[in-house]
This record gives structure tokens, sequence and C-alpha cells, in this order.
């Protein structure tokens, strides 16, 4: 796999995803159009109409690699958020288990879904995600990022292949 072209070296980051952290924040993306891929089985990714094009991408090796997957994590203020009030006025208590989230988060894959179903399906662990500064990279890592690698910004990087 390879970094791909750098479009901003104040924001173009990498770092290894653990997979089963990976799926459980994609599954929690807001994006309609990427919830059924999201919500997907290794079975129902294999009958993905592109999914024997990123076979054929993976087989070149390190002559011609892939690109990695652009992910970005969206961050949403719960829009069903209401707060109770007494009749003087204020707020009721309750206790902080009852209270709904604020805002509500998930994975979002600006490109590289195919990619990412085939690494998935064929049972990689943890792969290779790039990610913008500014699309959250450092939470991303932190949420779904293999602690024993470190976020590293691709121009510092040294090299564009994995």
């Amino acid at each position: 796999m390879c970094t791909g072209p750098l479009h901003d070296a104040r924001e173009d980051q990498v770092f290894v995803a653990n997979a089963e952290h990976f799926v459980r924040l994609w599954r929690a993306n807001l994006h309609e159009d990427q919830k059924p891929l999201a919500q997907g089985t290794p079975d129902s990714w294999m009958k993905d109409r592109k999914y024997a094009k990123a076979a054929g991408g993976f087989s070149r090796g390190e002559t011609d690699p892939v690109p990695l997957a652009e992910a970005m994590l969206d961050v949403r203020e719960n829009p069903n958020l209401s707060l109770r009030t007494t009749g003087a006025g204020w707020m009721s208590r309750r206790r902080p288990h009852d209270r709904p989230p604020l805002y509500s988060a998930g994975l979002t894959l600006g490109n590289g879904y195919t990619r990412t179903i085939w690494l998935l399906a064929n049972g990689a662990r943890s792969f290779p995600v790039r990610a913008r500064a500014s699309d959250g990279a450092g939470l991303l890592h932190r949420l779904v990022g293999e602690p024993d690698f470190p976020l590293t910004w691709i121009a510092d990087f040294g090299r564009e292949d994995f």
C-alpha cells in the first residue's frame, strides 16, 4: 500500500488502524450512503460490485501499490437532546448515565471503500489509513489506532510505500 499523493504537508497523516475498532466506529457513521457498506459482513462485502477490482489492485504488490483509504472523524451535535425542567424552570436532576450523549461520532471514508472491505473480508486485523489533521486524525488514532504504531505526518514519513 502507498500513501498516495501528498495534498497538504500540514494536514496529511497516516496511522495503523485496528480492524475491530475501525469497523465499530465505521458502523456508527452518520452518512446514510455509507451505512449499508459499513453494516456489511465479509460475505456481503465479497459480493460488492467492485470487490474483484480491489483484488486485482492488491495483486500487483510492490510494483503498483494501492493507495491508502482516507478516513475522517464525523462528530455531530445530538439533535434529540433536550433538557427536562421542573415546574419552577430548574433542570431536573438526573444521574449522568441517564443523560443522552451531547454528540454522536462515527468514522467516514472519503475514498477507499472497496480497498477497506477487501482488507476486512480477507481477515486483516490491522491496516494503514490516511487521515487529515482537520478531519480528526489525532482523535481517530486514539479511537481506532494500534497503540504500538504512532500517528505520523506523511511528509515526515520519508517514503510512500508501506
